[in-house]
């Protein structure tokens, strides 16, 4: 596996994110100062230190995709980990409720995840 240089992380990237998606993810993050609240497990699971910094972290990638700015690929990478567990998980996040507490379109919705999986593996490979 070839190694990434830990600056490279931290330097902002576009992953060109369609409407659709960018709305996807900030209704999703926003998940976690409703319904779900944050807890130890999900933040270590983005590499978070604790859920107060996950919590901050959260709020932080939502008004920057509000906004459109560009992420580093680290924040991409936990703004994927955060938006996969509200989505899927039922222990940890929206899961079988997705639907009910978004009024998001769950089937839709799938498609858009895998859609920016593809193009966060593209920009950022896989933690070692």
């Amino acid at each position: 596996m070839r190694r990434v240089d830990p600056d490279e992380m931290l330097r902002p990237v576009d992953l060109g994110l369609t409407q659709d998606e960018r709305r996807f993810i900030i209704d999703g993050l926003a998940q976690w100062g409703g319904p779900a609240r944050p807890r130890r497990e999900p933040a270590v699971l983005a590499r978070f230190t604790n859920a107060e910094e996950m919590d901050s972290g959260a709020e932080r990638f939502q008004r920057a995709l509000e906004s459109e700015e560009p992420l580093s690929r680290r924040d991409w990478r936990r703004v994927v980990v955060l938006t996969e567990l509200i989505f899927g998980s039922d222990t940890f996040g929206a899961g079988v409720e997705w639907e009910t507490v978004t009024g998001r379109d769950e089937i839709a919705d799938l498609r858009l995840l895998r859609e920016v999986q593809r193009k966060l593996v593209a920009v950022c490979p896989r933690p070692g």
